[in-house]
């Protein structure tokens, strides 16, 4: 009886420590997808960037990325954090296959407000692009859907404002598309987007909700952070050539606000950083 029982045990021992495993590789794999799937958005979002040029020159190939668009939808009578942003001309370039956005197209005026007529009901439209999967937003019904993903605007709360040669300037600019001329350090070194879990915004609205300039003193990546709050370890980054990369939490602040600016400015960053 003693050997049945102790047999027993050791049996439902080695049956706990398999499912416990078992648990933590699907918990991993899982943690993998969500990682995977913010990567994919991020490098379509890229090539949103390069698609819009194209339209906007006429072309029909792009090999990388020639201009970043504006910031807000133009021209407007609005100041910024009333406009349209970015994503609303980022709408006929996404993948059709992964989300429809015809109909979303119809309701958006470009000449009223972000919450004002279509647009307020256009708003309340999950983009999945925007989104991670990993800890995803409380939805309200009736309420505008926000952004997890922004566009990374230079050094300075109102970086996004900043006159195009400015060293403390970013990829994205509120009045105007960045060309790629204005890249000295080079598109590959310059962050795009980013992912945040903090003051989130509506992904319609311009302004801080969706496009953001670096604030000293505060940390960069991490729970609570400027960026980052989603993943273990850090936070996932589109980059101006229409790359994606996973930077670590731990990063040199000095290093990630020379990364936020494009047009030289990182020793300028880095004075302010510190």
């Amino acid at each position: 009886m003693t050997r049945s029982i102790l047999g027993l045990v050791l049996a439902g021992g080695f049956l706990l420590v398999g499912f416990g495993l078992l648990v933590t590789a699907l918990v991993r794999q899982r943690a993998d997808a969500d990682r995977e799937t913010v990567k994919r958005n991020l490098m379509e979002l890229g090539q949103f960037a390069a698609r819009y040029h194209e339209a906007e020159a006429g072309k029909k190939k792009l090999p990388e990325i020639a201009v970043v668009p504006p910031a807000t939808v133009l021209p407007s009578m609005f100041p910024p954090d009333e406009r349209l942003s970015w994503a609303v001309a980022m709408l006929p370039f996404l993948d059709q296959k992964r989300q429809k956005t015809d109909g979303l197209i119809k309701l958006i005026n470009p000449n009223l407000a972000w919450n004002d007529g279509g647009n307020a009901e256009a708003a309340k439209t999950r983009l999945r692009v925007l989104l991670c999967p990993a800890v995803p937003p409380e939805f309200r019904d009736g309420e505008p859907v926000v952004t997890q993903i922004v566009g990374v605007a230079g050094v300075g709360e109102n970086a996004a404002a900043l006159p195009l040669d400015s060293p403390l300037a970013g990829s994205f600019r509120y009045d105007g598309p960045t060309p790629l001329g204005a890249f000295p350090d080079g598109t590959s070194n310059t962050l795009l987007f980013g992912e945040t879990n903090r003051d989130l915004g509506p992904w319609i609205r311009g302004g801080p909700s969706t496009v953001r300039g670096l604030v000293p003193d505060v940390p960069v990546i991490g729970t609570g952070a400027q960026f980052g709050g989603i993943h273990i370890g850090g936070a996932w980054f589109g980059f101006a050539d229409g790359g994606a990369r996973f930077l670590n939490e731990r990063i040199d602040p000095k290093v990630f606000f020379a990364l936020a600016t494009r047009a030289g400015g990182a020793d300028e960053a880095i004075a302010i950083a510190e």
